[in-house]
């Protein structure tokens, strides 16, 4: 398993987006979850678990 995050600037933007990775038994790399935060008008994040 990788867990792995990353900040993107865009000017005086910052967001952040943080990701797992796991290996299958076929050896193929998937992403098991991802969650993406950064200045919303409602003030929210957007979490996606992917199965």
């Amino acid at each position: 398993m990788i867990e792995a995050f990353a900040r993107i600037a865009t000017g005086e933007r910052v967001s952040a987006m943080a990701f797992r990775l796991e290996q299958g038994a076929d050896l193929r790399w998937r992403c098991a979850a991802v969650e993406i935060r950064g200045p919303r008008p409602w003030g929210s994040s957007r979490v996606a678990v992917v199965s």
